[in-house]
């Protein structure tokens, strides 16, 4: 979930003074119980939230069972997953974009390395 984070990066573990945010979809969500803990091989912080928090909001199947901490660490989709669902969306206007940006290039790579004189078949 820290890759879709709007809010401050930690520089602790503990709870925030603001809730985190973070933005999977348009909208970004805030997760105000959410709290932060060390990640174990990273060196970088979790967004957790306590298993009572979790149960009270009827998301019992966000659980790990086979855990015995009082809290779960919440995870985003996989950059596969992000691409499938926004591909639908963003596909026009990304069309469009890549278009502009790869003229935008070619036109720039010829000025600075112009072909040589003819049609490149070596016969003038």
């Amino acid at each position: 979930m820290e890759n879709f984070l709007t809010s401050l990066f930690p520089f602790r573990a503990g709870r925030p003074s603001d809730p985190i945010v973070v933005k999977v979809k348009k909208t970004p969500v805030k997760i105000l119980s959410g709290f932060w803990v060390p990640a174990k091989n990273s060196g970088g912080y979790l967004i957790a939230v306590r298993n009572e928090v979790l149960r009270a909001q009827g998301m019992k199947n966000a659980i790990n069972p086979n855990s015995r901490l009082p809290y779960t660490v919440l995870y985003g989709p996989g950059p596969g997953q992000m691409f499938e669902s926004v591909t639908a969306d963003l596909g026009p206007e990304l069309s469009e974009y890549l278009q502009k940006a790869i003229d935008a290039e070619t036109s720039w790579l010829i000025q600075k390395n112009p072909p040589p004189a003819g049609d490149g078949t070596g016969e003038d």
